[in-house]
């Protein structure tokens, strides 16, 4: 009887450790962790399948050229290479020229940029009838600047685009023959703040008013303390706004009454006035995860089960929209049989209460994809988008300055952007600052 006792006692022990590791593993592993942050070692093992392996309907992907042997089709210039006093490299007789033979070999050249100090000396005028003094502004650099336009583009674009910390360009810019503190290229970014404003603002505006955001928030760090960096993502353009908490009123000022928000089921975005599709990846994370224990195998087998059921009904659920097309009709029936679906769940156990009532929280809007065309029914747009503040955090760790902060928002916003869009952020932002520097007035 003591034996027994004392292995109840080890089992009873053995199992509050168990449940100790588990919530400490769903700090960094669970419903909301994207598949590219767990490592490979914790991932199931799954099948290679060869595509075309018995079939011979479906055509093989075109060779890809090799990149690695490749070169380019034009010659920018060509040089000629000769010996004045030709000698055999193998026994030092003397050589001639075999007729006309050439051997022809094409190598890539790149020339580093050099810098240059320019001093601009502008003209001072006075006015005859009001006697105003000015002089022309200085051309292709903002006012009071260290760099010209191109120099502070080229910064932001290593900082944003290549996730260079501030010290690499730094470095970089030396190569140049620029000596730059890292002040000057942090003040070189944030000063960007004041000429991207207007066109931060109307980003925001096509954002709010497209028919399907994608819509997901990450943390920040700012001067040691976590922020939050938020995301409006469309077909067509990315929108970035950093703020120092992480609540509804922030959902609601980026929100809009019109189209629908795609988005996880963070409480916040529930006083949004538009219609809503909550991400199916999360919740059938959150079911795949079970976190309680099930006390026998009955239990777990029936609750397998059940999870299995939800998954095909989803598959389901997008293979009928690809087949009939998005109609509101089809939505209705896709929520009933969740609904039946729900209601054949096993009775028992805490893990299958904690999927259902997750699911019943937001009765109704699971197929909403199913009624629009452009609807997705996960967020892994906003979650793409926010990859790359999830990079550049890892790299630069925090931000300082409100200012700078905000401008990086700007940065990030118009670069991201202009990668969906398939066009050039240098050009767009170059763009920008000219339009600014043109239109500013004769200096007093």
């Amino acid at each position: 009887m003591e034996i027994i006792e004392a292995q109840q006692k080890r089992i009873d022990a053995l199992e509050k450790e168990v449940r100790r590791l588990t919530n400490e593993l769903r700090k960094y592993v669970n419903e909301n962790t994207p598949s590219g942050s767990i490592p490979p070692y914790l991932k199931k093992l799954e099948k290679t399948v060869d595509r075309y392996s018995g079939n011979d309907d479906k055509e093989k992907d075109p060779p890809k050229e090799n990149e690695r042997n490749s070169r380019p089709d034009h010659v920018d210039r060509t040089e000629h290479h000769s010996l004045e006093k030709p000698v055999c490299p193998d026994c030092g007789g003397r050589a001639r020229r075999r007729g006309t033979s050439t051997r022809k070999r094409i190598v890539i050249e790149v020339q580093l940029p050099k810098a240059e100090t320019v001093e601009h000396v502008c003209d001072i005028y006075q006015c005859e009838g009001c006697g105003k003094v000015f002089s022309p502004p200085v051309p292709n650099a903002l006012p009071k600047a260290k760099f010209d336009i191109m120099t502070t583009v080229l910064i932001s674009y290593l900082f944003n685009a290549s996730k260079m910390s501030i010290d690499d360009i730094r470095s970089l810019l030396h190569l140049f023959g620029v000596n730059a503190s890292e002040g000057s290229i942090a003040n070189a970014m944030k000063r960007l703040k004041e000429y991207l404003g207007p066109y931060y603002g109307e980003l925001l505006a096509k954002a709010k008013s497209a028919s399907a955001r994608y819509k997901d928030e990450t943390s920040h760090r700012h001067c040691g303390k976590n922020f939050w960096a938020w995301v409006i993502a469309t077909t067509d353009w990315v929108y970035y706004r950093i703020t120092e908490r992480r609540s509804h009123k922030v959902a609601v000022e980026l929100g809009s009454q019109e189209g629908v928000d795609i988005m996880d089921g963070y409480a916040g975005y529930n006083k949004l006035q538009c219609e809503r599709q909550r991400d199916w990846s999360h919740m059938l994370r959150r079911a795949k995860k079970p976190i309680y224990d099930f006390g026998d195998v009955e239990n777990y087998s029936a609750y397998q089960r059940w999870v299995k059921r939800l998954a095909r009904l989803f598959h389901s659920a997008k293979e009928a929209k690809k087949m009939h097309g998005a109609s509101e009709r089809l939505r209705k029936r896709f929520d009933d049989r969740l609904w039946a679906l729900l209601k054949s769940a096993p009775r028992e156990g805490m893990n299958i209460a904690r999927v259902v009532n997750y699911i019943m929280k937001f009765d109704g809007e699971w197929f909403t994809f199913l009624q629009y065309t452009d609807v997705d029914p996960t967020s892994n747009r906003a979650e793409r988008a926010l990859r790359p503040l999830v990079i550049k955090r890892r790299i630069s760790q925090q931000s300082r300055g409100a200012d700078n902060m905000d401008s990086y928002a700007m940065q990030m916003s118009l670069y991201m952007t202009s990668r969906l869009q398939g066009q050039n952020y240098v050009e767009n932002l170059s763009n920008i600052l000219k339009s600014e520097v043109s239109s500013l007035p004769y200096k007093s």
